[in-house]
């Protein structure tokens, strides 16, 4: 009998001893409803968890635009002469950086000599006529002349001043020293001079060629000024409104991002491409910039502050929820809980996606910003059990 009561103990005691759960081991997951998808530091390092919260982040909705750097038409001129001559000498070359009123050729016609006569004449006129009207002037003050013979001085007065002021404006027209010719020193070859400051971009001219009016003899393109010009579609013209702004890259350099605000728009719509033109100007210093260079542009509409998350913290299924993962344990404690929380996406940009949780996470509320493809599927392995 004792030996029977032995044996019965025996296999009670083993029996209790199965029933027993087993140790949890640190690597491994526990998942219940009221924890959470449980990991330990272990399984968050490989899963590349990133902890964060949501912050304010500036988004927009972005417009893609394509377009070029290009010169106003107020910083580039075409130089020509403004009378025909024949080039004599060529001061500048092409790609040389030269101030405005320098100069760029000389050149020579014998009507040069005709104008400044014109102006000498007319300049000894006038000082005859001044000196007359200046006498005439006192003696009616005086009323030793009568007021008809004043007036008959002014009006010659007025008529010599006229035609001495168009002589004065036809050399200056011409680049003639006005000094140099009150001196009575006269020339046949005058200078061509730069109207704006620049670089030369073109010299069609030659010594011995006949210059006339219609014919460009140099371009000049200033570079300090230069502009964005993109081409947006037709169904995004409401969207853009000047000051808004536009980031930028180069063609094959996408990665570095420039930019510009936009200054202007045209008022009517290119009927082939159906397209408008968007000027910009460019707020990024030290560019290396050349007058055509194709750029890919963003023009930031509706942009504002909104509470954002990286894209890589948002899971999207394929009925479309979109959720992320909290916790509310210290991210460096052995093992750390995290809880789904579902969330509307909006603004996408560089990476960021604005997002309005539909439940109120608690204040200390740590955030996972990656690696919740693999707590999705932990948890979807809980799910299953």
């Amino acid at each position: 009998m004792k030996y029977i009561i032995g044996i019965g103990l025996l296999l009670l005691i083993l029996n209790a001893c199965k029933q027993q759960p087993e140790a949890v081991v640190e690597e491994q997951v526990v998942a219940t409803t009221n924890k959470g998808i449980l990991l330990s530091q272990d399984k968050i390092k490989r899963a590349g968890v990133i902890f964060g919260k949501i912050e304010k982040v500036l988004l927009s909705h972005d417009v893609n635009a394509r377009g070029q750097i290009t010169i106003l038409p107020q910083n580039k001129a075409s130089v020509s002469v403004l009378m025909g001559g024949v080039i004599r000498k060529i001061f500048v070359n092409q790609g040389q950086r030269v101030g405005a009123g320098q100069a760029l050729a000389s050149y020579s016609h014998p009507d040069f000599l005709k104008v400044q006569q014109n102006y000498i004449s007319n300049k000894n006129k006038f000082d005859l006529i001044e000196k007359q009207y200046e006498r005439q002037k006192k003696l009616v003050a005086e009323n030793i002349t009568s007021e008809k013979e004043f007036q008959a001085t002014e009006a010659g007065y007025k008529l010599a001043k006229a035609d001495l002021n168009a002589a004065e404006a036809e050399l200056k027209m011409l680049g003639v020293d006005q000094a140099q010719v009150d001196e009575g020193k006269i020339t046949s070859e005058v200078l061509l001079r730069a109207p704006i400051s620049g670089i030369v971009d073109q010299v069609n001219a030659s010594i011995g060629m006949f210059a006339d009016m219609q014919q460009p003899l140099f371009e000049i393109v200033n570079l300090d000024n230069l502009k964005l010009q993109v081409k947006v579609f037709e169904k995004d013209i409401p969207l853009i409104k000047t000051g808004q702004r536009v980031t930028f890259s180069f063609s094959g350099d996408e990665s570095d991002e420039n930019e510009a605000f936009v200054e202007s728009m045209g008022s009517t719509v290119d009927p082939e491409g159906r397209v408008i033109t968007v000027i910009a100007g460019i707020q990024t210093k030290g560019l290396d910039l050349i007058p055509g260079m194709f750029v890919s542009a963003k023009i930031h509409t509706s942009e504002q502050m909104l509470d954002a998350l990286p894209e890589n913290a948002i899971v999207i299924d394929n009925d479309e929820e979109k959720y992320g993962f909290y916790t509310t344990d210290d991210p460096n404690a052995a093992a750390v809980s995290f809880y789904k929380f579902n969330v509307e996406t909006g603004f996408t940009e560089d990476g960021s996606v604005s997002v309005v949780p539909l439940t109120t996470l608690p204040a200390n509320a740590m955030i996972a910003l990656d690696g919740v493809y693999y707590l999705k599927s932990e948890m979807l392995k809980m799910l299953d059990e």
